[in-house]
């Protein structure tokens, strides 16, 4: 088959020749779904650092010796020759181009039983290519935006919040594993009492009460998901203090100062050549909410019932927090944060999360 051709030519050639058209289905029992999800991953990377569109690649272009310099992360394409992988690339092409027209007509959070197609697509996702899937992502993003006016606005103490979190971090975390008690001891910022909590309350937390409640559809914009007015400050919103007020709620999460997240064991232990940076899931989280800090609700403006919202505006309504709210109510408002930087783009968002790679992999 002349590796010259694509597209509809291809196609006529293969058409025309019944016995290479059983010759290519000989070889396509060759391939697993794992090696076509390594072609693929191979084959969009390639693509990528060569500044080619995979759709239109001639697959003549990829080399054996291309996939031999990437090492053993595509061990499974060393059983195939240079020809088969080509060939397999050009099988590959047809089947993206076909999709990308039908993944805007199918309902993917179909269940199995109410539409075979949609789940046949997800069990393939991994042979769509990535400027498809991007193609697709981007449209959709764009037509469920949300209007401007829309976006809520919340009032921000930065200076309180930073002057608790250097304290915060100024505290050493212990190097071995902790006991629920002992964790206790480090992570009970979240509840502590006294008058001056009022002050010093965690941004992730200010920003908690007043936005967890309101609508999702309203934060739905390309450039910001709602407005900060930072306390005290005299700062307008052009970006600035969305980013930074971002910046310390993602700080605070990763520190001692709230109890949602602790350090990996990479981290902890000071092993590893990767993650010593990093932070994961606290699975003792919801014990530290509900029984340590039970009395510190009271006390807490950010988590008292009686509490008010730090915001005058009517964008940003009072929301009552009471003692059933759970560790998965601060994890679905960072879902909700996730959201909005995928929309706004993560590098210009200020969300920088240090999670391992086990934790990205899950989500």
């Amino acid at each position: 088959v002349p590796m010259e051709l694509s597209g509809s030519a291809m196609v006529g050639v293969v058409a025309k020749d019944q016995k290479r058209l059983v010759k290519l289905r000989l070889l396509a029992a060759k391939w697993t779904l794992a090696a076509d999800e390594q072609l693929v991953e191979f084959f969009c990377e390639w693509a990528r650092n060569t500044g080619v569109d995979p759709l239109n690649v001639v697959p003549s272009d990829v080399k054996e010796t291309d996939i031999k310099a990437c090492g053993p992360r595509f061990a499974k394409l060393a059983a195939f020759p240079q020809r088969e992988i080509q060939l397999r690339v050009l099988f590959l092409q047809a089947f993206n181009r076909r999709v990308r027209q039908l993944l805007p007509l199918i309902d993917l959070s179909c269940d199995s039983d109410d539409s075979t197609l949609a789940a046949n697509v997800r069990v393939l996702r991994g042979l769509i290519f990535s400027p498809v899937k991007e193609s697709i992502w981007q449209t959709t993003l764009r037509l469920s935006e949300s209007d401007v006016a829309q976006r809520p606005t919340v009032l921000v103490d930065r200076m309180g919040a930073l002057g608790a979190l250097s304290t915060a971090n100024a505290s050493p975390l212990t190097s071995r594993p902790q006991s629920p008690s002992a964790a206790l001891s480090v992570n009970t910022s979240l509840g502590s009492t006294g008058a001056t909590r009022s002050n010093s309350d965690p941004v992730f937390l200010q920003l908690f009460e007043q936005l967890h409640d309101v609508d999702p559809a309203r934060m739905r914009h390309g450039e910001r998901g709602y407005i900060v007015k930072m306390l005290g400050e005299h700062a307008d919103d052009s970006g600035g203090p969305y980013r930074e007020a971002l910046d310390v709620a993602c700080a605070e999460l990763q520190s001692s100062r709230l109890p949602i997240f602790i350090p990996c064991p990479n981290q902890r232990d000071d092993v590893g050549a990767t993650c010593r940076d990093a932070w994961m899931p606290n699975p003792n989280a919801a014990a530290l909410l509900s029984q340590d800090h039970g009395a510190a609700l009271a006390t807490s403006p950010a988590l008292s019932p009686n509490s008010k919202t730090r915001s005058d505006s009517a964008d940003a309504p009072a929301v009552q927090q009471t003692q059933s709210t759970s560790i998965l109510d601060y994890l679905e408002f960072l879902g909700k944060l996730m959201g909005i930087a995928l929309r706004t783009g993560c590098h210009s968002s200020g969300l920088v999360l240090r999670f391992p790679q086990s934790v990205w992999k899950y989500l």
